[in-house]
């Protein structure tokens, strides 16, 4: 019982809080991505 809280805990949040970083700099990176090629082409 004790060890699968243990094993919920360490496997639960880490990777929620690396998705969210995950997700934000994959919105970031396409974020730059479409100003630059809309840049591109008004250039």
């Amino acid at each position: 019982q004790n060890d699968k809280i243990t094993r919920r805990s360490c496997c639960g949040c880490i990777p929620e809080q690396f998705g969210v970083l995950a997700i934000l700099s994959m919105y970031l990176l396409f974020g730059l991505l479409g100003s630059l090629a809309s840049f591109m082409t008004l250039a």
